[in-house]
């Protein structure tokens, strides 16, 4: 036997090809490990670089930390919102920061900046921005209590009107957002002034409303009636509440409208998903079999029912696919793309959100029984319409698909009852139309007013005066003793210590922060600059308890003298 005499260099060869490869592997790889090395996520306030707003859902986790950054992200937090003023420096980081995944100039997700899906050279207003950020947040339960007041009042008495007064209210938030306008008692005249208009227009909604999604995306976003994109999880288009709103609508134009329709509900690039599209095909698949059938669909065969049902899927998916290969995204092409198992976790999950959505409080579980209990009293009534049997089949497959049941219930219980009466109850109840008309006054008119976000309010004067009038005295405003007479020198190490310059531009500090007012144009007079350190205001926390008297007094005195204020006032 011969002995492989060589056997000793070969393995001295593997051993050298596989130190080699070690040597070249870790060098190839050095660059990205470096960029791995944490998420470069700072918490705390910074100057400089481009700057936003990230917003997260609440109880969100920030992962911090990095080493060897040369793009750093600086986190504050605004008040106790989930809203926190992003600033990013590294090279080229300039401007306000936007995403693809966001479409609204100066605010980002939480997942778009861990993923680094944002860039910068944005040009928002990020005070106006977040402003009406914080106005949709504080009124989505009175927007909601308006349109839901009216809407239930006309499907009683006016039904044929409150199919139309659902697009309306949409067509209403949309023009309010455009000029950047936030009345509600403006929101229900004009919601109440388009559903007078013939069921024809809606055609012309459709169309209009496409156009908007694709081309000015945060108009949508930013309307009183939207997506929220203050809660961190949809940013722009239509969410689960529109896409039930819309419902009525769409069946009332029939199968001919069913390619626009399906188009602006199921178009990803509008702002859209897959899961709108099943909702909708599910619906126009059962006033199709009626139209074959040429009779009621509650007696056509189980065979045509199955066929129908395979079809909504087929095409269902085909849709979804034809939207992925065009560069849409969203949940369900990400869900189909990863198979079966992906597909059955998406579901798993939406259900327990949805789960959680329905029972999360007492007024949620009421509420969400009060609504079914409608929708089972609509679904029992004789004879059967074949509208509404669509209207109740696309619920139930969106109870399936989305994940916010609260909406889709309270809607779909008003649209569901707007559809019945509007067949058996045609005729306006003209005696009640000047109620209707007034009722968005009655409810609203207190309080609200037709300015924009942070704009002052205007106060009626008299214009003539019986009598006598006394003098004139000019007011001086009160600053209490222990906040008077602060140091300016001393202030201004508090002022850069205590994250004041992540939010605000002031020259003399070297801030540039844009998330709160500009100081050297708004040169606040001292008692305003003590009023907003001690009791904060809109997304400014009270520092009263962080700070000490003597460090407010400080603090304020050299705002007051950098910005140019009254010290006096």
């Amino acid at each position: 036997m011969v002995r492989p005499v060589s056997r000793p260099y070969e393995r001295r060869f593997m051993a050298a090809i596989v130190g080699t490869g070690s040597v070249l592997l870790m060098a190839l790889n050095a660059p990205s490990t470096a960029r791995a090395a944490g998420p470069c996520i700072f918490l705390g306030p910074a100057t400089g670089g481009a700057h936003g707003l990230v917003a997260t859902r609440p109880h969100a986790v920030i992962p911090t930390g990095g080493n060897g950054c040369t793009t750093r992200f600086y986190l504050d937090r605004i008040g106790t919102s989930s809203l926190y003023a992003l600033t990013v420096r590294g090279p080229g980081w300039h401007g306000t920061v936007h995403s693809p995944a966001t479409r609204v100039d100066g605010l980002v997700g939480l997942p778009e900046l861990l993923e680094r899906n944002l860039s910068g050279g944005g040009h928002a207003d990020l005070v106006r921005l977040r402003e009406r950020l914080e106005h949709g947040r504080e009124n989505a339960l009175r927007v909601r209590l308006l349109l839901g007041t009216i809407l239930i009042a006309l499907a009683l008495l006016a039904p044929a009107r409150a199919i139309v007064g659902f697009a309306a209210a949409i067509a209403a938030a949309l023009l309010l957002s455009a000029f950047e306008w936030t009345s509600l008692a403006l929101l229900g005249i004009l919601t109440l002034a388009g559903a007078m208009l013939p069921r024809r227009s809606l055609w012309f909604f459709f169309a209009g409303y496409l156009v908007v999604l694709v081309a000015w995306p945060e108009t949508q976003s930013l309307a009183l009636l939207g997506p929220h994109p203050w809660g961190g999880g949809r940013f722009y288009g239509i969410s689960n509440e529109l896409e039930t709103m819309l419902l009525a609508p769409a069946l009332t134009l029939g199968l001919p409208a069913a390619p626009l329709v399906l188009l602006t509900v199921g178009w990803s690039k509008a702002g859209a998903d897959g899961g709108g599209i099943f909702v909708f095909l599910a619906a126009y698949a059962w006033l199709l079999v009626g139209a074959l059938r040429g009779r009621a669909p509650v007696r056509a065969s189980n065979r045509l029912l199955l066929a129908s049902a395979v079809g909504v899927v087929v095409l269902g998916v085909l849709l979804v696919a034809a939207d992925a290969a065009t560069g849409g995204r969203s949940h369900v092409t990400h869900g189909l793309a990863g198979g079966p198992g992906r597909l059955a976790h998406d579901l798993w999950h939406r259900w327990a959100v949805s789960w959680h959505g329905a029972t999360g409080s007492p007024g949620r579980v009421l509420q969400c029984a009060i609504c079914l209990a409608v929708l089972a009293w609509v679904a029992t009534r004789r004879p059967r319409v074949r509208l509404v049997d669509a209207l109740l089949i696309a619920l139930a497959v969106s109870l399936l698909v989305n994940d916010t049941p609260q909406d889709v219930l309270f809607w779909g219980a008003v649209a569901a009852v707007a559809l019945r009466r509007a067949v058996y109850a045609p005729r306006p109840m003209r005696r009640f139309a000047p109620l209707l008309l007034a009722l968005p006054l009655l409810l609203f008119a207190a309080g609200c007013s037709t300015s924009k976000p942070g704009e002052a309010t205007t106060t009626p004067l008299p214009s003539t005066v019986i009598g006598t009038v006394p003098a004139a005295t000019t007011a001086t405003a009160t600053v209490p003793a222990e906040y008077q007479n602060g140091d300016p020198v001393a202030g201004k190490k508090v002022f850069l210590s205590a994250g004041c310059t992540g939010c605000h531009t002031l020259k003399d500090a070297g801030a540039t922060g844009t998330v709160g007012p500009n100081l050297d144009q708004a040169k606040p007079p001292l008692s305003l600059a003590v009023e907003r350190v001690t009791k904060g205001r809109g997304a400014m926390p009270s520092f009263k308890g962080q700070l000490s008297d003597k460090q407010i007094a400080d603090v304020t005195a050299y705002v007051v003298k950098a910005s140019g204020g009254n010290p006096n006032g």
